[in-house]
């Protein structure tokens, strides 16, 4: 009897911190209070620009000048050059589109012009690229060849991005009295608001 009494108490206390145990956790949870917190991720904005070429052909970014690429082209004659312009292009919260800008570094004589051709991209492009300008004289002054373009990647390398075609128009009659055509012409080509 006395073994039985001493088993219902350790009954007892038992069952009695297992309720006390039950009922503080039952508390501590409807204590706990739900927080929210915003968080405000800022992306910088991104503006890259490439030329490239199944054949070779210099092209390099240029450090003093962000989002410029500079292209050292030999055209020969009649022939037309084809080129790959590839971007990257990550806008800022104002949105504002971008636009790729082309001019000449050095001049041409009299008499000849230097006309480029864009299509829409193509490859692997990915997000809002922009729309060509499909047929622009390039002179010594910024001409748009692309616009509109938003947060896009026009992927990397020939057969990505957008296909240009350079070629150059030549007056027979004013262009055989000019001083001779550069070996080779120097292209900036520059990603911009």
């Amino acid at each position: 009897m006395k073994g039985d009494r001493k088993h219902k108490r350790n009954f007892i206390q038992h069952s009695m911190l297992v309720i006390v145990l039950m009922v503080m956790a039952g508390m501590a949870a409807n204590a706990q209070t739900t927080a929210s917190h915003e968080i405000r991720t800022v992306v910088p904005k991104v503006a890259l620009v490439n030329v490239v070429s199944d054949h070779p052909a210099h092209a390099q970014s240029d450090a003093s000048q962000p989002g410029t690429c500079l292209q050292n082209v030999r055209l020969n004659g009649n022939q037309p050059s084809e080129y790959w312009i590839n971007y990257t292009s990550v806008l800022d919260e104002s949105r504002k589109p971008r636009k790729v800008v082309a001019r000449l570094q050095n001049g041409l004589p009299k008499g000849v012009k230097l006309v480029m051709e864009t299509w829409p991209a193509s490859g692997s492009s990915k997000g809002q690229t922009g729309m060509p300008i499909s047929r622009t004289e390039i002179t010594e002054e910024p001409a748009e060849i692309i616009t509109g373009i938003g947060t896009s990647f026009t992927g990397k390398g020939s057969s990505n991005g957008h296909l240009v075609r350079l070629s150059l128009e030549v007056d027979p009659a004013v262009a055989q009295n000019s001083n001779g055509m550069p070996d080779d012409l120097l292209i900036a080509y520059q990603i911009t608001e």
